[in-house]
């Protein structure tokens, strides 16, 4: 699913979020490598949910993968 968050600055920051959400359940921020946002990202924020761990993985480059080093 992806989600739209809200920063310090008020601009929306879109990425996604797991689908298990119970109350008091730990929550992650998870932050991608430095290409970018990936499926593999999002399968490895489905791992932790499977463990009842809430993940959120936002997209830093705004959709815009890296290219190179």
């Amino acid at each position: 699913r992806l989600k739209e968050l809200q920063n310090f600055n008020t601009e929306p920051i879109d990425g996604y979020m797991t689908k298990n959400s119970k109350p008091n359940m730990h929550s992650v921020i998870m932050i991608h490598e430095w290409w970018g946002f990936n499926k593999s990202m999002t399968t490895t924020a489905e791992v932790f949910s499977n463990s009842n761990i809430r993940v959120f993985v936002p997209d830093l480059y705004r959709g815009q993968p890296a290219i190179d080093a």
